[in-house]
């Protein structure tokens, strides 16, 4: 019986083990200690670093969209589309639009089909692509413009930039003295967008063409109304 007793007192639970470990040796644990509050601390200060890193890029942002200049504009915003950031995509949509602005096609050009590579899925990749349209349509080359404006609405038949090409085309049909096809595509909007400041445009492009060119056939009723919201 006693021998069965001093056999239980010699089993020691684990955790009582590592307790009288620790208490005999303490340093292994503070060194763990020390490294997990390292950690911590590491971690924190990368999250600040994170925040403060977005903030300035926010703010770089920002700061070349307020470049009254579009030149100017295009430049700053080319950095910021440079440098990998969150912005980068947007960045570089913009500047593309104020190189369009500044009437350097050249920059436009690169920078729509730039963003149409790289971020394919973009949001505004339909209205890089109209962008596109609109250089070659500024150049007169109104068949090219046409050919772009029709790849919006085909690849991208749900997009909002979609609902606006019928008015475009009607533009680059009428500049290339296309009265008919004009026609056409102005009347197509009015059915695409109903109702929208696009229709309205379209609307009065009609009117002034039925004025200008009496031969054209004008229809009984052609009333279009922006809406409100729009």
């Amino acid at each position: 019986m006693a021998k069965k007793l001093q056999h239980e007192e010699e089993r020691v639970d684990p955790l009582h083990a590592t307790i009288e470990k620790v208490q005999s040796n303490p340093l292994p644990l503070i060194g763990v200690i020390a490294l997990l509050a390292a950690l911590v601390v590491a971690g924190f200060l990368y999250n600040i670093n994170q925040n403060m890193q977005e903030q300035l890029q926010a703010s770089d942002y920002v700061t070349a969209l307020d470049i009254e200049a579009p030149t100017e504009r295009a430049t700053a915003l080319a950095a910021v589309a440079a440098s990998k950031t969150i912005y980068s995509a947007e960045a570089l949509y913009m500047q593309a639009t104020a190189a369009l602005e500044a009437a350097d096609y050249d920059t436009a050009k690169a920078a729509y089909t730039q963003l149409r590579s790289s971020h394919p899925d973009f949001e505004f990749v339909p209205d890089s692509v109209e962008g596109l349209g609109a250089i070659l349509e500024a150049q007169g080359d109104y068949a090219g413009a046409i050919a772009r404006y029709e790849e919006v609405m085909s690849t991208w038949p749900d997009s909002f930039a979609a609902q606006r090409q019928p008015l475009n085309i009607g533009k680059c049909h009428e500049a290339n003295n296309a009265l008919s096809e004009a026609v056409a595509a102005y009347k197509q909007q009015l059915e695409t967008f109903v109702g929208s400041s696009v229709a309205y445009l379209a609307q009065q492009k009609l009117d002034q063409l039925y004025a200008k060119n009496p031969e054209l056939e004008v229809p009984e009723v052609l009333v279009v109304e922006p809406s409100i919201e729009n």
